[in-house]
């Protein structure tokens, strides 16, 4: 995890008694509160100032922390370590998935580069567990949490490469992927590096990486690993793979929607080609010879798994990277389903006047590729950029405006 951004004496404030205790009395005045300047003028007039900058800072995090953590109201937070936390379904998904070939007697459990505690506090509820960071008031942080979640889980305040993992046999690592305050998406630039990661695997055995989805995915990770790209509320979160781990062999890729009602997957064995790992489509249509369209899930795009799907059931890429098409009906989580109604060229006055005619005064658009944004689509179109859920949808691609009703 990055260093974070709280000082480490406001951190000790905050995690003592007399912190936590101004910090929930202030969480329940929120709502006394609507306007956040008179929020943080009240604060300052109660405390000393490197208090209110702390509370102020936790407070303003709140509605961020309920989204990720519905389940875990009272969290210690940095902005930093907040964005980089696994969102509580999510972990607790990796968790089960993990702890099906294991017996959760047996386990012993590792959270390296635990940021806040997202993941840890998770397998904190199931089996054993103990959760490392280099940053102190991280690792601060993340100890408080997991008291505050109800586990007995101990964080060390050391790097991944300091801490002593004999008596592990399950290790979940989240490594640094901005170490010299710049983003990488490359693995030997990780922190720790994808060289220690590689030994990792070999002490340990079993062993689940979390990257972001973007991140460039070394090839002998490919073959040794299933990975996984893992989408909640509309949005690829992260890509993990699983090391070890019989049920999830290497060469596979898994895309997955983890939502409150239940989990959704679609993963095939990964093709090789020329030493690649790549998918390609078999079949292409013209919107106008299509019934349908549809929107990928964002894990579907992003694990680079839209071609197998369309292979799968049957649907055709209407462009690389863009809209799929079809004349029967496909229900399933991976693809939002529209009809279409009317094929227009991408010429903001011609929709505009098919719209007319068909009567059409509010729309919802959205995009794939190197086209207009829908702001500024909608704009030219003299529209409001406000419509109603179930209002038609514009949808733009390549040189295409396709006007379609979802289903």
């Amino acid at each position: 995890m990055s260093q974070s951004l709280v000082p480490k004496s406001q951190g000790d404030w905050l995690v003592s008694d007399d912190g936590l205790e101004t910090l929930n009395l202030w969480r329940q005045r929120i709502a006394d509160y609507p306007d956040s300047f008179k929020l943080d003028a009240a604060i300052r007039k109660e405390l000393p100032f490197d208090r209110a900058v702390a509370i102020s800072g936790q407070l303003a995090l709140s509605e961020k922390i309920k989204r990720k953590f519905p389940d875990i109201p009272f969290l210690l937070v940095t902005d930093k370590g907040l964005q980089q936390a696994t969102d509580s379904l999510i972990a607790q998904y990796k968790r089960d998935a993990a702890l099906k070939e294991l017996s959760s007697e047996n386990v012993r459990f590792a959270d390296l580069c635990c940021g806040i505690g997202g993941d840890l506090i998770a397998f904190a509820n199931a089996v054993p567990s103990v959760g490392v960071d280099i940053d102190p008031t991280t690792a601060l942080f993340a100890q408080t949490n997991c008291r505050l979640a109800g586990t007995d889980a101990k964080v060390c305040c050391c790097s991944a490469e300091e801490f002593d993992l004999s008596n592990c046999n399950l290790v979940h690592i989240d490594p640094d992927r901005r170490p010299g305050g710049r983003r990488t998406t490359n693995a030997d630039f990780f922190q720790p590096p994808r060289e220690f990661i590689d030994q990792l695997v070999s002490r340990v055995g079993r062993v689940i990486v979390k990257s972001a989805p973007g991140a460039s995915i070394p090839e002998p990770w490919r073959q040794n690993a299933q990975w996984e790209w893992i989408e909640h509320n509309g949005e690829c979160k992260q890509a993990v793979g699983w090391f070890g781990f019989e049920s999830r062999p290497g060469d596979t890729i898994r895309a997955t929607i983890v939502t409150e009602s239940g989990v959704e997957s679609f993963s095939v064995p990964a093709p090789k080609r020329s030493g690649v790992l790549t998918f390609q489509s078999q079949k292409t249509l013209q919107p106008s010879d299509c019934k349908y369209i549809y929107a990928p899930a964002p894990s579907l795009s992003t694990s680079g798994l839209v071609p197998a799907f369309c292979q799968r059931f049957g649907l055709a890429e209407l462009s690389p990277g863009g809209y799929l098409g079809s004349n029967e009906l496909l229900t399933s989580p991976f693809v939002t389903a529209f009809e279409i109604e009317e094929v227009f060229p991408l010429n903001a006055k011609r929709v505009k006047q098919g719209l007319k005619q068909k009567g059409v005064d509010r729309i919802i658009v959205k995009k794939r590729g190197a086209v207009p944004e829908p702001e500024e689509f909608l704009k030219k179109l003299g529209f409001p950029n406000s419509a109603p859920p179930d209002a038609p949808t514009l949808l733009l691609f390549d040189k295409y405006a396709i006007l379609g009703i979802r289903q």
